[in-house]
């Protein structure tokens, strides 16, 4: 809206300069552009508005709706208002004024926004819906990125906090609706890892058992609280871990986290619940307690000793981070069945697995552990190189039994592999799809080569910390982006 201004200004020099230098901007600009929403096309220039307006002026032209941004002019919004204009006493209105002080003022700004946003708008309204605003005031788009001089808006650290429920602000990204034997059962998920890409790899797994097999999958991620965007160096936010309460399976490929005492509750407690859990490569050291080591839940540590040596890793997994068996970045990984395992469902047209992963080592495997998968050292990074025969195979895949502290038995399949590369390998797509049936006690439902063909493009960045791809969110990983 435009404040109410005395009859007519009379600028000091130093204004006068400043007023004169923003008029020959504003003709120059202001009145060559086209407006982008289709009233008040031609009318007030930007230039007439400067004799009582400037700093609103001077914040168009400086914003992302001015000439380096989509090049709107004082009419798109306020329409030609040539009554305003000639009212040298500023009683009389622009065509159309805005704000959130009514119901309806926030609808018809949400509107005129959504002629060149409409998706935007289009969320904006869903949120309010979730968040069931009754109220007579409502936020509308200006509450958040300003009226003249507008800008981005990354997601506040509150957002980032709390519950899409609550906010409309996703946290996550779901597939679902799709045909096949997973319908009707949710996998969630959890992924936050500085090194190996699982922000990319997950989401792409997500797709194939959703698009390919029938599953709904939803999948968390680690988002930094400033931005909004997903960054796996930010260790201790994992918004919407809630959806674990009623998921079916969750499958877990986090490292070094440290996480809020009641989002790590969630986690804990869907481990004790009985439900299966997939674990992929670092997350045999999902936790690392080292901001506060005196917190009840250190005892997940990797490093962890006594009752609960080894960490969330040894303890429900089977093993603990111990060091690189296979040169890193040096010696890849040629996945063997093992001995007498050829006939399990989860190896099921699993013959050929090969990944740029190195092997990790492995001191014993823990509780009822039963390996699947032999990771072969080969001396390259490359398919067909030879096995490096001074280091015999040891185990990359195993299944187990956990039993929390409900007496609730879990089925558990652990593999350290999972290089953002090893998405590639058909077989190793294979394994993992074949697995998160095996948990979910679906076994007889996995075919002899079950369908795990990519879905859209799948281009991970190259693994290292800090090598993330920069600038995405949730929704940047929908299906069709």
């Amino acid at each position: 809206g435009v404040g109410r201004m005395p009859k007519r200004v009379t600028p000091s020099a130093e204004g006068a300069a400043r007023v004169a230098s923003l008029c020959a901007l504003g003709l120059a600009v202001l009145l060559s552009v086209t407006p982008a929403v289709p009233q008040g096309g031609g009318g007030v220039s930007g230039g007439r508005c400067l004799i009582c307006h400037v700093d609103l002026v001077e914040q168009l032209t400086a914003s992302r709706h001015g000439p380096d941004g989509a090049k709107l002019s004082c009419e798109t919004c306020h329409g030609e208002s040539e009554g305003h204009v000639r009212d040298e006493h500023n009683e009389v209105k622009p065509d159309r004024t805005f704000g959130s002080e009514t119901k309806e003022a926030s609808a018809a700004l949400v509107d005129l926004c959504a002629q060149c946003h409409q998706k935007e708008a289009d969320d904006y309204r869903a949120t309010l819906a979730s968040m069931k605003k009754r109220e007579p005031a409502l936020p509308s788009c200006t509450g958040c990125h300003g009226s003249h001089r507008v800008a981005r808006v990354r997601l506040p650290h509150a957002l980032a906090d709390t519950s899409p429920e609550q906010t409309g602000v996703s946290s996550s990204v779901t597939y679902d609706g799709f045909e096949g034997p997973g319908q009707g059962k949710h996998i969630v998920f959890v992924t936050g890892d500085e090194e190996y890409r699982s922000e990319e790899s997950m989401p792409q797994l997500a797709k194939i058992l959703t698009v390919r097999h029938g599953f709904k999958c939803t999948v968390l991620f680690a988002i930094n609280r400033e931005t909004g965007e997903i960054d796996p160096q930010t260790v201790d936010n994992i918004p919407g871990l809630e959806a674990l309460a009623t998921a079916d399976l969750m499958v877990l490929f986090l490292r070094f986290r440290e996480l809020p005492d009641d989002r790590m509750q969630r986690i804990i407690d869907y481990t004790n619940s009985g439900r299966p859990i997939v674990a992929l490569r670092t997350a045999t050291h999902s936790f690392n307690y080292v901001k506060h080591p005196d917190n009840p839940y250190a005892k997940w540590s990797f490093r962890a000793t006594g009752e609960y040596e080894g960490g969330y890793g040894r303890q429900v997994l089977g093993e603990t981070w111990i060091s690189h068996y296979g040169h890193h970045q040096q010696e890849s990984t040629r996945g063997l069945i093992a001995e007498g395992m050829k006939g399990h469902p989860i190896v099921r047209g699993c013959e050929d697995i090969w990944g740029p992963s190195d092997v990790y080592a492995i001191t014993t495997l823990s509780g009822d552990s039963r390996p699947l998968i032999l990771g072969q050292v080969l001396t390259g990074m490359n398919q067909d190189d030879p096995p490096n025969n001074d280091k015999p195979p040891v185990p990359v895949a195993w299944t187990k039994t956990y039993t929390g502290a409900e007496g609730k038995t879990s089925r558990v399949f652990t593999t350290t592999m999972g290089h953002g590369g090893d998405l590639q390998s058909e077989g190793f797509r294979r394994l993992l799809a074949n697995a998160c049936y095996w948990a979910l006690g679906m076994e007889d439902a996995i075919p002899e080569r079950s369908n795990v063909d990519l879905v859209g493009e799948y281009d991970p960045n190259p693994i290292g910390f800090g090598g993330h791809k920069r600038g995405l969110r949730p929704e940047d990983h929908a299906l069709g982006r």
